[in-house]
């Protein structure tokens, strides 16, 4: 599998459950959201300029991923809607220089597909090293894992389960 399937198989709708664990307080969390995942060609004028803004070529570019959320069906927790837009640059087969962009923040980093096909994010930004690994238990279930540390020390961990949203049958 290389980085242009992956992301096409993560396109679609999800259903996105969160079990969210900060450890310096030692306070468990868990969410729920909508996420919409878009595959954005490498020549979509969003991925360019984020390409450009890191001082890369636009031939140089693999493609992107844009992602939203909407967590208003968790009616336990305030609703909170957000983006993020993902570019990779690949430097060979499996691995690349990964640019992400939230909001007004940006941040620059590596992803690897791994042997086994799940994709390894990982990105430095503002002293904390955060690594996401996402895979395929099957087509429609995508499961994540995420990691924040700051030096040494693991700050945050999290799980997600992402079921694939079908359309209703006819």
């Amino acid at each position: 599998m290389d980085i242009e399937q992956f992301f096409a198989q993560s396109e679609g709708k999800w259903f996105s459950q969160r079990t969210d664990y900060q450890l310096a307080t030692q306070q468990a969390d868990n969410g729920k959201a909508e996420l919409t995942v878009t595959c954005l060609s490498a020549t979509e004028p969003s991925v360019v300029q984020l390409a450009e803004r890191a001082g890369i070529a636009a031939d140089q570019v693999g493609g992107g991923l844009q992602t939203s959320w909407d967590t208003s069906q968790d009616w336990q927790q305030p609703q909170q809607l957000g983006s993020a837009l993902l570019v990779v640059v690949p430097t060979g087969d499996r691995a690349g220089t990964l640019l992400r962009s939230v909001g007004t923040e940006f941040a620059q980093g590596h992803y690897a597909i791994n042997a086994d096909a799940s994709l390894t994010l990982s990105v430095i930004s503002d002293g904390c090293h955060m690594e996401e690994r996402l895979w395929f238990a099957s087509e429609n279930l995508r499961l994540r894992t995420s990691t924040v540390k700051r030096g040494e020390s693991f700050k945050r961990v999290a799980f997600y389960s992402e079921i694939r949203r079908l359309p209703p049958s006819a």
